[in-house]
């Protein structure tokens, strides 16, 4: 499934020039994996690059890539030490 992200079209291009200009993206405050992959798989779909996702814990590792994975977006996750 494709995304539908109803940001407009000015906050779109607010976080892709940051994206741009800082090379990173800290998404604070959305209540839940789904949300969060989402915004991710969204900004993505204009703006494809290589991420990084960072989580606290595995059970968010794994509800991230499932959630990525349904919004048809390629994941790979690294186990920390």
């Amino acid at each position: 499934m494709k995304p539908s992200l109803l940001i407009g079209e000015n906050t779109h291009r607010d976080l892709s020039d940051l994206l741009i200009e800082k090379r990173r993206l800290i998404i604070s405050g959305a209540s839940n994996e789904t949300a969060k992959s989402l915004l991710v798989s969204g900004i993505l779909s204009f703006n494809p690059q290589p991420t990084i996702l960072v989580t606290k814990d595995s059970n968010h590792t794994e509800a991230l890539a499932h959630w990525l994975h349904f919004f048809e977006k390629e994941v790979q996750t690294l186990e920390s030490v």
